[in-house]
């Protein structure tokens, strides 16, 4: 491989790196609004969420870069966002995230978990051409799924 060749290349990564590190970035925000609708309408019963109340307390959602907590009461689930962009130089990325350029681990208090990856799923179409779908179903994740799976973990 020629110096030019490799200088191409380098530069061909690092804009790919900077585009994953944006989508990844913009997607996180995506899915703490997500999460945060899904809490306030699992609190005050909106139809849609599936949710009948919360046991009178109010969840509390904060976020920290690409890391979110859901606490109420004495219990919190972790949701942790890793992206494609976090792995070292060297790694592979491929095998790494075979399905998306991210993945969400959430995990409740009492050990149980669940994975949510950041998919193409809009190609040409009218959709978002990425979504949080959940890792075993492959369904896109609504404010209703997620609440769902939120308070079952705080439950």
């Amino acid at each position: 491989m020629s110096d030019n060749e490799r200088i191409d290349a380098t530069a061909a990564h690092e804009e790919y790196m900077a585009e994953a590190r944006g989508l990844v970035d913009e997607q996180v925000d995506a899915l703490y609004a997500l999460v945060n609708a899904a809490m306030a309408g699992a609190v005050t019963g909106t139809p849609g969420t599936s949710i009948a109340g919360a046991e009178g307390a109010q969840a509390r959602v904060t976020r920290d870069g690409h890391g979110m907590a859901v606490s109420r009461g004495g219990r919190t689930v972790t949701l942790n966002v890793e992206a494609i962009t976090d792995l070292p130089e060297g790694a592979d990325r491929a095998q790494e995230f075979v399905s998306g350029q991210a993945r969400c681990t959430v995990q409740g208090p009492d050990g149980t978990a669940a994975q949510w990856t950041l998919q193409r799923v809009g190609a040409g179409s009218a959709a978002p051409p990425y979504a949080w779908v959940d890792a075993l179903t492959s369904q896109p994740l609504d404010t209703a799924t997620i609440a769902q799976t939120l308070q079952t973990m705080l439950a």
